[in-house]
């Protein structure tokens, strides 16, 4: 247990060193090169992250060759024998009486600090893990909640959504839910999809403007984007102590969002 707690600092310290590396380097070249594409910004960050996936070392099976055998064995033993004792004649003896008291001192003070440090991190690191999770629960929990207090559209705000999804031939029943003050998003529930818009806010758009909304949550959806976000936050969660992987996770969402406006505005009638 000692053994792995203390290969998994050096794993998670090496994969967070690349980590912070490939993000100076993505930002680097991004800024430099001012790329306008969401697709190259959301495949430089998941790179960024999959350096964080390189913590379980792996060995490559390499091919050795062995050299031939050679006739001068003896000759080689022989000389192997004689060895120590010409160097034993020659040489005097070294007095040993500090190596054996640094033997004796420095590895048993490794050995009693480093598994203690390497423990409280295994178990600091896996409490991490498990707040992230129940925080997200929690958020999760309270999305549904107040999900629960909205109520369906009008016949006309509900026709607009339902048109909009039969010009983009999407079969299942996505429901469209105005609440007070939450929205608009799409939001995935036990249940199914469903688009939560506000009332007040829509009330003031025009259909135009309505469209255009409805337009860009449909294409969060053609774009599978609630799922990718999760599996993206999942490979990010075990480096939940790394600020720069929180960030890379942000640039990524914001490249979906940049995403979907590009498609609605390629895809919009004219």
């Amino acid at each position: 247990m000692n053994h792995a707690a203390i290969d998994l600092c050096w794993t998670m310290l090496r994969a967070n060193l690349l980590i912070v590396l490939s993000a100076s380097a993505v930002v680097a070249v991004l800024a430099w090169t001012r790329l306008r594409s969401p697709a190259l910004h959301r495949a430089a960050w998941v790179l960024v992250v999959c350096q964080g996936l390189m913590v379980a070392p792996f060995a490559v099976e390499l091919a050795w060759l062995t050299a031939p055998p050679t006739t001068t064995r003896a000759n080689d033993a022989s000389t192997a024998l004689l060895l120590p004792n010409l160097l034993a004649e020659t040489m005097s003896p070294i007095p040993s009486v500090g190596l054996d008291v640094a033997s004796q001192l420095e590895p048993e003070s490794t050995r009693s600090q480093l598994p203690w440090v390497a423990m409280f991190f295994l178990f600091g690191w896996m409490a991490g893990i498990l707040y992230c999770l129940l925080r997200s629960a929690h958020r999760y929990v309270w999305l549904l909640r107040s999900i629960s207090d909205a109520s369906p559209a009008t016949h006309a705000w509900a026709g607009q959504w339902s048109r909009l999804l039969s010009q983009h031939s999407v079969r299942r029943r996505i429901p469209m839910l105005v609440h007070p003050e939450l929205g608009p998003l799409l939001c995935r529930t036990p249940h199914g999809y469903c688009v939560v818009v506000p009332e007040e806010l829509w009330a003031s758009l025009s259909a135009e403007e309505r469209d255009l909304v409805l337009r860009h949550e449909l294409a969060h959806y053609l774009r599978r984007d609630v799922w990718m976000s999760i599996l993206f936050r999942l490979a990010a969660l075990p480096h939940w102590f790394n600020p720069v992987v929180w960030m890379a996770v942000r640039k990524f969402d914001e490249a979906a969002e940049w995403a979907c406006d590009e498609r609605v505005a390629r895809t919009r009638p004219q």
